[in-house]
């Protein structure tokens, strides 16, 4: 057929994809296939056509050969056998050119983990406590049940909850509370996070402070010569891949007037990103189901355009649920855990998988997985978090996860 044609990315050993992606990403590659098909009748496959975002169809006049119906746009031409779209083609005076998928997606994918306490109570390192652990100098051994999981992704995210500062003179603030707590190390344990690929750290929380605003400047210091990046209630951070930015609000959320806070960085942050992760700290110690409030205001946070919500502060799990198509967790809970010998023993790792079309840097799609952990394993805290590999257990918190059932113990 003299008026068909065929367009495709071919590697040299005549490569096409893997896994219905492209193995390279090649602007030039994207701005030939955008010239040679402008104006054109393309034909496709149907996951070739749904992976493409809508812009990326304009000036084209789609034809899809699937065994299944396209309802995407009531204009596209559906052939259901190929015969009948050859057959077409040959009687027709037109030119066709069939395209072989052009990836124009990209993904980012985190890696989302709860309470970091990376320190014992006053810098205490008396035996058998977490600094104590972190003496030896093996810094590989905290996450190394976990580790593996924040290796494949582009950004594991904590809540680091203690302050890392190496002056001895420093005091403990005042707090007007009882029983109270306060947390620090030495700035050595920030090998912690870079030793298991951590890369991103809450300070947005009520440790950061325990030793005033010189323990907290230490700590940043800590996490910028660490090349650990950071965000809190003052500072909103950027991160990019693929032409993509995301912005991560970190905040306090003790009450819900803090969600208009939130609420009026987001709108700050929507003018200098594509996507906007919010990740606060706040509600009730040891309870396990989000008050009315904090649920209401995570709702608020999600209209006013947050596109994943991640909470922490109450030291147990809390549920999530995707609310108006962005997954809201209530609290992480512990993760790795310094400040107690007995905290409660589950948690999660929740991986979240972005899908964005690179040209128009629209969100197209997401993944997630929630992975339930033990905080430590045997009869006390071994500073080590584990995943649960006993079905019946991580069946347990799944099911709490999703309002199932009240506890995930």
């Amino acid at each position: 057929m003299k008026n068909l044609a065929l367009i495709a990315a071919v590697g040299y050993n005549n490569e096409l994809g893997l896994d219905n992606r492209l193995l390279w990403h090649i602007p030039e590659d994207l701005t030939f296939y955008k010239k040679m098909t402008m104006g054109k009748n393309i034909i496709m496959g149907r996951n070739t056509f749904e992976s493409m975002p809508v812009n990326a169809l304009k000036g084209r006049n789609p034809i899809v050969l699937s065994s299944k119906d396209i309802d995407r746009y009531a204009d596209v031409i559906c052939y259901n056998n190929i015969e009948n779209l050859l057959r077409m083609i040959e009687n027709s005076s037109d030119d066709f050119m069939v395209v072989e998928e052009v990836d124009q997606n990209t993904t980012i994918k985190f890696t989302i983990i709860g309470d970091c306490m990376i320190a014992s109570y006053k810098g205490g390192t008396e035996p058998g406590s977490f600094a104590a652990k972190a003496l030896d100098g093996d810094m590989k051994y905290f996450f190394g049940g976990v580790s593996s999981l924040f290796e494949d992704d582009d950004y594991t995210i904590a809540n680091l909850e203690n302050v890392l500062t190496d002056d001895a003179t420093l005091q403990p603030v005042w707090k007007d509370h009882s029983p109270a707590y306060w947390y620090k190390a030495s700035t050595e344990n920030i090998n912690i996070f870079t030793e298991s690929s951590v890369e991103i750290a809450n300070l947005s929380n009520n440790h950061t402070g325990d030793y005033g605003a010189k323990g907290g400047t230490d700590t940043i210091a800590a996490c910028d010569a660490a090349g650990v990046l950071w965000g809190n209630s003052d500072k909103t951070l950027y991160v990019e891949k693929d032409g993509i930015t995301v912005a991560m609000i970190f905040n306090g959320l003790w009450s819900s007037w803090q969600a208009d806070v939130i609420c009026n960085r987001l709108a700050e942050a929507s003018e200098k990103s594509d996507f906007q992760i919010v990740y606060y700290h706040g509600g009730t110690e040891r309870l396990h189901s989000p008050e009315d409030w904090k649920v209401q205001a995570s709702h608020k946070i999600v209209d006013a355009g947050a596109d994943l919500v991640i909470g922490n502060h109450p030291h147990v799990l809390q549920p999530m649920e995707v609310y108006n198509g962005v997954p809201i967790i209530y609290s992480m809970g512990n993760f790795l855990f310094g400040g107690s010998n007995h905290p409660e023993n589950r948690s999660i790792v929740y991986k979240y998988e972005a899908t964005f079309n690179k040209e128009t840097k629209e969100f197209v799609s997401y993944t997630d997985d929630v992975i339930p952990c033990y905080v430590y394993t045997g009869s006390t805290n071994n500073w080590r978090p584990e995943i649960i590999t006993d079905e019946a257990e991580k069946e347990r918190v799944l099911q709490f996860m999703n309002w199932e059932i009240s506890s995930p113990l």
